[in-house]
């Protein structure tokens, strides 16, 4: 491509070398001409001769442009003097913003005899512009359909290429890829994309309503969203209930460990069963774990009943609550308004012969503060000891951005031996504040419960301060966290093996988060004991790093990093670090796990007594095959460990597939798990669901009738030999579409609806008739009657078309089918119809007066309506035509002054 840059060579030159007589440039060498505006530039001339010139330019425009200024322009440059000249111009044509035009301008020099011919070029500026509808935002299919189309009209309005690439949300089947299906249009091209959905049979007999949502992006990423409804389109309504209410139940086979010296099973069944009032049943059963030789017992039987905030819970509960609950009981719950809660709880343990009973309330005690209380019994007979607790917590609310927590209670711990009894007293205290400002954060928390406090919590000592200052995407702060606990009788040796018995650390936080990425740092010491009491504590200078980042709309990483420097006063300091990397698609990803130690205390404890450094390296790729078609989806996955300080390594492959099938309600899935390093048995799992309709109590409320539309010529409200059926009507039922069927009929099954709101304001093709009672009606159907008439009667009759006027000289066009026509009467009653693919369009209205106006939403700047609304008489006419004219705009320019 050829541009002129810096000052032109083309001058009037002088004999003898001198300098020249006649010397000019242009402001701008190229000019970028937006669309719809005028364009400047200038050349400059300057007269370095001992007399003064008369200079005339000829000036001629590319066929693209169009001169604002004159073509000739005649001026007079004195001696030393310097002149610049306007040059305005604006695009005659519209044409890709690919190819520089050449704008020619010829300088003659009268008093010279001299012509100069210089150039500038110009191109219209980038414009990207696009758009994106459905030709029919709702779409229905027949029971015979396997198939269904819908149809995406998508233009590039702009003078570039660009490419769009289609997002398809959706369970249902597509012929197109939901993802990454993409198309490339050039400067007013326009295409239709017609996907088609593969019902399957589950989908053919149950679905009644979808919803695809469609995300159309373009080069710049500029996003549109289409909602395209898919109606399933009978002449049945069908409702949920049957003569009998049934509770959907799953039975779940579950075989573990198939392949060792050890399998076992057990089976799980799980039902709800929705009754009237807001009102639901469920019920969870399993089973013991079934050995070859022996039973465990792992049985549990829960029904839980539900009626609006209530909630009553009988058979097995499990629960912690300073103690762990696993038993058989009741409970009963209530959640209401402003956060008010009661539960009350009582149960006799599985194992052992432990009572435990519970109250627990919320109490909104002002505005913005709410009282919480928990008290707490737990009788072990086995062990003697009667344990009691009562805790409360107040949460203020102080304003949206600030919330203070308090909290205090007692707890009272009895044992009971043949010659001593003992009470210990215990308390328990803490508080939490938080405060979430725009450009800082703080947070500041200490709970603590005292050495003879029962149950999980005994000598608990945990707090949390942290301070952040945000300044836009980044923030920094301070923090430091403290876990202590401690133990005074070998009973709890259980609770000092899962918790470390004091930890604290301390450090600062910084982090950065884009929109997709982001990343905080944690520099900070920490320190720890666990073993015992008396062990030696563990210093470490540590480093935390996370990392989480959207690479594109399919890849994202995330990363977590732990450096530090452990010392111990009886070893050399220890460099140690341990890192877990995520990389993942949609479909296959690798996990990644590097550690050099010992890091964690249990390894530092093991490494003073065996001074063997940790080198763990763990890797672990995977990759997820759905196979729609076929309902399979199956994961395999490879998982390579290698430790040196234990000489433990192996190589899994991992595989998990799962098949379902909604026709028979079975689903199966199949774990196996090979050490292909080594000789051992496999682990494999098999699952085996079968999900059926349970009849368990009669429903007295569940009926089914017909109705029929006819045309009741004599008006006489009853279909008479001869009156036509409305056949093949679409009409919509509390918003489910049904089309009648041949016999004029549709069907209403199993259900207990009260009311039906019934819509026949889609009826197409029977100009002169509309329903008697109106377009829209409320049908009460009575508990006895089987069959009803719905009579259609003589209406008036509005018609009409859409005109489109189009410029000749342009390549653009309108589809004029599938737009809205409304009509509205003096009283807002509003009448809907869309065009045909000829642009017509017609209603059948009662007698009146309406406004007829067309869809100005789906109008562009390049086409509109002449006469947007237009008034019809319909009480001194039966049958009126209006037509609309669309027309295409006019070029525009606005001009701007320089």
């Amino acid at each position: 491509m050829l541009l002129l840059t810096g000052i032109t060579a083309l001058v009037a030159q002088p004999t003898n070398n001198q300098p020249p007589l006649v010397h000019f440039h242009f402001l701008n060498d190229s000019v970028p001409v937006e669309e719809n505006s005028f364009a400047f530039n200038n050349v400059s001339i300057s007269n370095n001769s001992n007399q003064s010139l008369h200079i005339q330019l000829v000036i001629t425009a590319p066929e693209i442009a169009s001169l604002l200024t004159s073509n000739i322009v005649e001026t007079e440059i004195r001696k030393g003097e310097e002149q610049a000249i306007p040059l305005r111009f604006t695009l005659a044509q519209k044409i890709p913003a690919l190819t520089w035009r050449p704008f020619t301008v010829e300088i003659r020099i009268k008093e010279l005899n001299q012509v100069i011919h210089a150039q500038f070029y110009i191109r219209p500026a980038a414009n990207i512009k696009w758009k994106a509808i459905l030709k029919q935002p709702v779409v229905a299919f027949m029971e015979a359909d396997k198939q269904v189309a819908f149809s995406i009209y998508l233009e590039n309005t702009g003078n570039s290429p660009d490419t769009y690439t289609f997002d398809f949300r959706t369970d249902l089947a597509l012929n197109i890829a939901k993802k990454n299906y993409a198309i490339t249009l050039q400067p007013g091209e326009a295409r239709t994309i017609t996907p088609q959905v593969l019902l399957s049979p589950k989908d053919i007999q149950q679905l009644k309503k979808e919803e695809i949502t469609i995300f159309i992006k373009n080069s710049q990423g500029e996003t549109r969203m289409l909602n395209q409804q898919i109606n399933r389109l009978g002449y049945i309504y069908s409702g949920d209930n049957y003569s009998y209410n049934k509770m959907p139940l799953a039975l779940e086979l579950n075989l573990q460990n198939m392949a060792s010296a050890q399998p076992f099973a057990f089976l799980n069944i799980r039902g709800y069963l929705k009754l009237k009032n807001d009102q639901q049943v469920n019920v969870l059963l399993q089973t013991n774990n079934y050995y070859k030789n022996a039973v465990a017992n792992t049985q549990k039987a829960t029904v839980d009943y539900i009626h609006g905030p209530w909630r009553l819970t009988a058979g097995s509960i499990i629960d912690f609550n300073n103690f762990l609950i696993d038993g058989t009981g009741l409970r009963v719950q209530y959640s209401g308004l402003n956060n008010k809660a009661i539960e009350v709880m009582g149960a006799q343990s599985r194992i052992g012969n432990t009572q435990q009973f519970n109250v627990k309330f919320s109490e909104p005690i002002c505005k913005a503060v709410t009282w919480h209380a928990n008290a707490f019994v737990n009788r072990d007979a086995v062990k003697k000891q009667t344990s009691s607790l009562l805790l409360n917590k107040l949460d203020w609310n102080i304003d949206k951005d600030t919330r203070l927590s308090i909290e205090g209670g007692s707890g009272l711990e009895k044992i009971t031996r043949s010659k001593l009894d003992t009470s210990l007293l215990a308390w328990q205290a803490g508080y939490h504040f938080e405060m979430q400002k725009k450009h800082y954060q703080l947070n500041s928390t200490i709970c603590r419960y005292s050495q003879n406090f029962p149950g999980f919590n005994k000598g608990f000592h945990y707090q949390l301060h942290e301070a952040r200052l945000l300044i836009n995407n980044f923030f920094t702060g301070l923090y430091f966290e403290l876990n202590k606990r401690a133990y005074n009788n070998t009973g709890d040796s259980l609770v000092n093996f899962l918790f470390n018995i004091n930890n604290r650390e301390y450090g600062m936080r910084f982090g950065w988060q884009r929109k997709r990425f982001s990343l905080v740092l944690s520099p900070g010491i920490l320190k720890q004991v666990q073993d015992s009491a008396s062990a030696l504590q563990s210093h470490m200078y540590k480093l935390t790093a996370n990392i989480n980042w959207q690479i594109n709309d399919r890849w994202w990483l995330s990363a977590f990093s732990n450096a530090g420097r452990v010392t111990i006063p009886t070893m050399a300091p220890i460099t140690s670090f341990t890192n877990f990397i995520n990389i993942q698609n949609n479909r296959f990803g690798i996990q990644v796990r590097d550690d050099k130690g010992p890091w964690y205390y249990y390894e530092i404890s093991q490494y003073l007594k065996s001074p063997v450094m940790y080198d763990r390296l763990q890797i672990s790729p995977f990759v997820e095959l759905p196979w729609a078609r076929k309902n399979i989806f199956c994961r395999l996955q490879a998982n390579y460990l290698r430790e040196q300080q234990t000489g433990t390594s192996f190589f899994l492959v991992y595989n998990n597939i799962q098949y379902s099938s909604p026709k028979t309600g079975i689903d199966i899935g199949l774990t196996t798990q090979v050490n292909v390093s080594r000789k051992e048995d496999p682990f494999v799992n098999l699952t085996i669901r079968k999900r059926l309709q349970l009849p368990v109590i009669k429903n007295e409320t569940s009926r089914s009738f017909r109705t029929i539309l006819f045309l009741d010529k004599n008006n006489n409200g009853w279909p008479d030999e001869g009156e036509e059926r409305v056949t093949q009507a679409r009409v919509l039922v509390n918003d489910d579409l049904l089309q009648s069927n041949n016999k004029g009929e549709l069907a209403f099954t199993n259900t207990d609806d009260k009311e039906f709101i019934i819509d026949f304001s889609q009826v197409a093709g029977l100009q002169g008739w509309m329903p008697k009672q109106g377009f829209r009606q409320v049908f009460r159907p009575d508990k006895v009657q089987k069959l009803y008439y719905i009579p259609f009667t003589r209406s008036n009759v509005i018609s009409g078309n859409l005109l489109l006027l189009r410029d000749e000289q342009s390549s653009q066009t309108m589809q004029l089918d599938g737009i809205r026509v409304t009509a509205v009467t003096s009283n807002g009653a509003v009448f809907n119809t869309l065009t045909n693919s000829n642009g017509e369009y017609s209603f059948n209205l009662p007698a009146g007066n309406y406004i007829v106006s067309v869809n100005q939403a789906i109008f562009d700047d390049n086409f509109r309506v002449a006469e947007a609304s237009k008034a019809a008489d319909l009480i001194n006419n039966q049958q009126l035509h209006l037509q609309f004219e669309i027309r295409q705009k006019k070029r525009t320019m606005n001009i701007r002054r320089e």
